[in-house]
């Protein structure tokens, strides 16, 4: 079994866990998946699949990219090759004047083969049935990733002025 293989059962169990058995710790779980299938129309560019599970602060994550023309063995210049990324994160937020909320989130991940996102599309395509994919031979090398992701969020209320 690889990482990503635990990773996902470690996502899915935590996820299905939440859901069945209530508590504090699973009031604040978020299980979040972003795929063509469900978001067709490429409007998300090379992203192809995205699940994230958020536990309070912490979040465990795969993103998998896709080459414009999926059905081609070759990667044309300039297209994105196939890939993948896995990683842990922290979100730390601080609550600002003004319904602000300035986050800084840094994550460890691994790029690449690691990431096991090849894994990941086999077992969806090949063992569950959901069509057949092109070969990965032009995936990326593995590679650790540190990231982090800065935003900042100006949250807006809007008053209803409705008269029964």
């Amino acid at each position: 079994m690889n990482l990503l293989s635990c990773s996902l059962t470690t996502m899915l169990t935590l996820a299905l866990i939440g859901g069945v058995f209530p508590s504090p710790l699973f009031s604040q779980t978020r299980f979040e998946i972003e795929n063509d299938v469900v978001a067709p129309g490429g409007k998300d560019r090379w992203l192809t699949n995205k699940m994230e599970l958020a536990i309070q602060d912490w979040k465990l994550g795969q993103e998998m990219y896709t080459p414009t023309d999926k059905r081609s063995e070759e990667i044309p210049v300039g297209d994105r090759p196939w890939d993948g990324y896995s990683y842990l994160g922290y979100e730390f937020d601080w609550v600002l004047g003004n319904h602000e909320v300035f986050t800084v989130e840094p994550r460890l991940g691994a790029l690449g083969k690691a990431s096991g996102t090849e894994w990941l599309q086999q077992w969806i395509h090949d063992d569950l049935g959901f069509g057949s994919h092109p070969s990965w031979a032009h995936v990326n090398e593995s590679e650790p990733s540190l990231d982090v992701l800065i935003t900042h969020k100006k949250v807006s209320y809007f008053e209803s002025n409705v008269v029964d």
